[in-house]
């Protein structure tokens, strides 16, 4: 009920600014106003995540090209799993978008088809999840509906810390979730 309650509310009140965000970042990279990509749900069942779109449509090239000119870019993308400068990103409306999280206004769609909790572990690519995951975590993670938000995104200090202790603060999640911890996420979110 928090979810769907929770959710319809929250989209039928920040549709329209993600609208507007998805627009005019539209008008400076022409293309598809979200994103879409396969991510691992409910045991194990793969389902489309939605967000909006901040990055360039030929983001990939602009990545490979900006490592070859930038050694220190490669060594920082390797050591933190992300750029403090990102060359994908669709200008300041697309940073800032990303920095507050305005990007992820399509998924309370995710949460209202039941693909997706307001809070739990995040949802991963499984690619990624078998890469930071034993398989007993995995498969703990997988028991649960993935959420919007959940115990590592308000624990984790910053950009730099984006992959730190994930495993592990998932794990702790997971032996001590309830609906006052949830709660708590939400009111930290």
């Amino acid at each position: 009920a928090v979810d769907i309650i929770g959710a319809a509310l929250l989209l039928l009140s920040l549709g329209p600014v993600a609208l507007a965000i998805g627009l005019a970042i539209r008008t400076r990279s022409p293309g598809p106003l979200l994103f879409g990509q396969d991510r691992e749900g409910l045991l194990g069942r793969p389902f489309r995540i939605l967000k909006l779109r901040t990055m360039y449509t030929n983001a990939a090239e602009r990545l490979r090209a900006h490592l070859e000119e930038n050694p220190a870019a490669a060594a920082e993308l390797a050591q933190n799993g992300c750029l403090l400068e990102d060359p994908r990103i669709v200008g300041r409306l697309g940073t800032f978008a990303r920095r507050y999280s305005l990007d992820e206004i399509p998924q309370f769609w995710n949460v209202l088809t039941g693909d997706m909790s307001l809070v739990g572990p995040r949802p991963l690519r499984t690619v990624d999840a078998e890469a930071l995951f034993n398989p007993r975590t995995r498969r703990l993670r997988l028991q649960v509906r993935p959420g919007l938000s959940g115990l590592w995104q308000v624990r984790r200090s910053g950009k730099s810390d984006i992959m730190r202790n994930v495993a592990e603060i998932d794990l702790l999640y997971l032996r001590t979730r309830s609906l006052r911890l949830d709660l708590w996420i939400l009111w930290r979110t």
